[in-house]
């Protein structure tokens, strides 16, 4: 499910992070559900361009990226905010 820029757009201009989700998010394994993939991509002044999430609730952790995207935000914006779980769809 990605957000704005696929991935071959991507690599041509910005910087790229990816992890495993069963790293990403620390709910991940005790939900039994490791499996997955995350990618987030960053200007060179670190200003969020894109969000791909592949995996068990992809659909709910996207919209996090969508808003740090719209709201113009720095990927040190994202890392500094809270991710509290377990969410209402983890109960």
């Amino acid at each position: 499910m990605p957000v704005r820029l696929t991935e071959t757009q991507a690599q041509k201009r910005i910087a790229k992070s990816k992890s495993p989700n069963s790293l990403a998010a620390s709910a991940a394994p005790s939900a039994c559900r490791p499996d997955g993939m995350t990618s987030f991509y960053r200007s060179q002044n670190e200003r969020v361009l894109g969000v791909g999430i592949v995996g068990a609730g992809a659909g709910e952790l996207i919209a996090e990226g969508v808003l740090a995207i719209e709201m113009g935000a720095l990927a040190r914006d994202v890392a500094l905010t809270i991710h509290p779980h377990p969410t209402l769809t983890e109960r």
